[in-house]
C-alpha cells in the first residue's frame, strides 16, 4: 500500500504545473522581457508641417513648419521664425525661448504667428502617432499636431 501511495504522489508531481520564472525557451524569455520594457518613444528631431492647432485661429493654415535639431526647435512661417531650446525626455517636454535664433526677417508677424509663437513655451506633452510620424504638442495652451516632412 505505501508503494502505492508512493507512485502516486510521484506521478502526481510530474503531472503539476511547471513553476512560473526564468525558462530555457529563449523567445518566451525574449518576448517577457519586451512586454515589461516601456515602448520606445520617438526624438522630435526632423522637419516637420503644422497640420492641426487648437491654440491659434489660424494655425494650420499658415504654412508654419518646425525644425528639431541639436535641442534646438525652430517654428517658421514664411522668413519669420522662432527659436527654443528643447529637452525631450520620452514624452515629457520643455521648452525655453532662445532669442539669439529668433528673426522677423525685416517683416511683421501676423498675429496668428504671434499667437502660435507664444504659446510654444507652455507645451510639455509630446504624443507619437502613426509610427511616429505625426507628433501632438500639448499643453496649458492648447495643442500643436505636427507631420513629419
Amino acid at each position: 500500500m505505501r508503494m502505492t501511495a508512493l507512485i502516486a504522489l510521484l506521478l502526481a508531481g510530474c503531472a503539476a504545473e511547471p513553476a512560473s520564472g526564468p525558462t530555457n525557451d529563449a523567445a518566451a524569455n525574449d518576448a517577457a522581457e519586451a512586454a515589461a520594457a516601456p515602448a520606445e518613444v520617438p526624438a522630435l528631431d526632423g522637419s516637420w508641417a503644422v497640420t492641426a492647432s487648437s491654440v491659434g485661429p489660424a494655425a494650420q493654415s499658415l504654412g508654419m513648419t518646425a525644425a528639431f535639431a541639436n535641442g534646438t526647435a525652430t517654428f517658421s512661417v514664411g522668413c519669420l521664425r522662432r527659436a527654443w531650446s528643447y529637452n525631450q525626455q520620452r514624452n515629457s517636454v520643455a521648452f525655453t525661448p532662445s532669442p539669439g535664433g529668433s528673426s522677423n526677417c525685416g517683416g511683421t508677424p501676423s498675429a496668428d504667428a504671434e499667437f502660435v509663437f507664444a504659446q510654444l513655451g507652455d507645451m510639455n506633452i509630446a504624443v507619437f502617432a502613426n509610427e511616429g510620424r505625426q507628433a501632438n504638442l500639448s499643453g496649458t495652451s492648447g495643442t500643436i499636431t505636427l507631420e513629419r516632412r
